[in-house]
This record gives C-alpha cells, structure tokens and sequence, in this order.
C-alpha cells in the first residue's frame, strides 16, 4: 500500500502525483506507534527518496494492521489530505 499526492518538495518543486510509501514502524510500550513516511517522484524500488518525515500516533491494538493504521492517520493530516491510495 501507498498514498499518492501531488506535493510541493522542500526546494520548491512540484512533484505531480508523488508516491508516499511508509518504510518504518515502531509501537512503544505506551502503544503509540512512530513511522516514517518516504516520499517518491515514481515509486520505483531503485529510486532514492526526495522526502522523509517521522510522525506519531494512538495504535488500536484491536484495530486494523498497523500500516492499515499508519496509512488512514496519514490521510487525516494536513500534508496528505486529498491524498489516495495506490
């Protein structure tokens, strides 16, 4: 899973369409999971990422997956609302 969403890269540039895969996930004993996101121009497994953000949040153990779960907490921020799966 992944999101796609244009962006505005920190030098300025449009990136139509970029490609937001999270590439790591870490739950605390307080259960609040911390991911990191990268941000892609294609989504290519041989390209290097043009961004990378940390954010945080509330696990549902009884929830879905814990991508499932990185993935809709994604959607419900500023930086990637409007954005949709692939």
């Amino acid at each position: 899973m992944a999101l796609k969403k244009t962006v505005i890269s920190k030098f300025g540039m449009e990136i139509s369409n970029a490609y937001h895969r999270i590439v790591n996930v870490n739950i605390r004993q307080d259960k609040t999971a911390i991911a990191t996101v990268n941000s892609y121009v294609t989504g290519s497994v041989e390209e290097l990422p043009f961004d990378s953000k940390s954010f945080s949040f509330n696990f549902n153990i009884d929830g879905n997956n814990i991508y499932s779960q990185c993935y809709e907490h994604l959607k419900s921020t500023t930086d990637f609302s409007n954005s949709r799966d692939c």
